[in-house]
């Protein structure tokens, strides 16, 4: 009788043991990613380049467009590398001239030298509702601001209170060639023509921003070189390491003296398009309404084309098949070019074009 209550007693233990077990299998077994009480984080992407983190309370900022002067005789420039996408067109002379953007006006780094405004880049500054910065101006420029009501900052009338001349640098250079500004100064300038400095809306995305974007492209393309005038050829060089391209010009890299580097972006674009003279016989009337070209990143190319609706619509870019072409998160260069340098352009790695 005393055995059987020992064996019995022994049974229950093992019982309880194994149902021991059994729970803590199962217990293990619960979700490996139990619901948290946090809230997700709310992620926000800059509507310029792309990128994640940007910050809330800058999505009703708006952006800054400069006018930045590129003439060999200028260089170098300060905080052209700073800038979210710049758009580079020929102007009179052979030569080109910049417009770097920034997506908040309230980060402008010291930028110039600052030059003089056209009527064509009001028309890219426009989409964006982009406060704009320049030091006097084409009387067509003059024109495009009065009537689209640009809100723009000139040097020609505000020298003092949104520009900074370098006494420094004009020992060496021309007195065009030394008139910068910064945060500072273009708050400055703000609060001086009570400009607006809230956007009604956040800014739609510049462009169709994917992180995948060079998944279907397999054309390479390592290096770039883009003539766009007889004196002026842009060139872009692809670091493996960086993932981004290397800028140059006038035979060598494209230097910010801000940082003492030369400038690197993630995407290129060269649109060709019909560039005339217009009846003054001096400054240029580009077609931005339409055009053909280039996308440049990851160390890949494609073919695209470039379509803008209207004055303040901005240019959109077509794949092959007609879609809207996906872009890579980052900086961008963005080239236009006269149809007529097209033959000249070379692309190592890629495919005939």
């Amino acid at each position: 009788m005393k055995c059987k209550r020992i064996f019995a007693a022994a049974v229950a233990l093992l019982l309880a043991v194994a149902a021991g077990a059994c729970r803590t299998v199962e217990e293990t077994r619960l979700p490996s990613d139990p619901v948290s009480s946090e809230p997700e984080k709310e992620v926000y992407y800059s509507p310029l380049t792309g990128e994640a983190g940007y910050d809330k309370s800058l999505l009703l900022n708006r952006p800054v467009a400069v006018m930045v002067n590129n003439i060999e005789q200028s260089l170098p420039q300060r905080g052209i590398s700073k800038a979210d996408i710049v758009y580079e067109m020929p102007v009179e002379g052979g030569i080109t001239r910049l417009m770097a953007v920034f997506s908040d006006y309230h980060d402008l780094p010291e930028i110039g030298s600052i030059r003089s405004a056209r009527h064509d880049y009001v028309e890219l500054a426009l989409p964006l509702d982009a406060i704009y910065l320049h030091f006097g101006g084409s009387e067509a420029a003059k024109s495009a601001i009065a009537k689209f009501d640009v809100d723009d900052i000139d040097g020609l009338a505000y020298s003092n209170t949104a520009f900074r001349f370098d006494s420094e640098r004009a020992r060496k250079k021309a007195r065009e060639h030394c008139y910068f500004s910064d945060a500072a100064l273009l708050l400055a300038g703000i609060e001086k023509k009570e400009i607006r400095t809230a956007l009604s809306a956040p800014l739609s995305p510049l462009f169709d921003f994917e992180e995948t974007a060079d998944a279907s492209m397999t054309v390479s393309a390592l290096s770039v070189s883009a003539p766009m005038s007889g004196i002026c050829t842009p060139s872009f060089t692809y670091d493996a390491a960086s993932g981004l391209y290397k800028k140059g010009q006038y035979g060598g890299d494209h230097i910010d003296e801000t940082t003492g580097e030369a400038v690197r972006v993630k995407n290129v674009f060269l649109m060709y398009t019909d560039v005339s003279l217009m009846s003054d016989g001096l400054h240029k009337e580009i077609n931005l309404a339409s055009g053909h070209g280039y996308y440049f990143t990851n160390g890949k190319m494609q073919k695209v084309t470039f379509r803008k609706a209207d004055e303040q619509s901005p240019i959109k870019v077509l794949a092959a098949d007609g879609s809207e072409c996906r872009v890579t998160p980052g900086q961008t260069w963005f080239c236009v070019i006269p149809s007529e340098f097209e033959a000249k352009l070379a692309i190592n790695g890629g495919e005939d074009h």
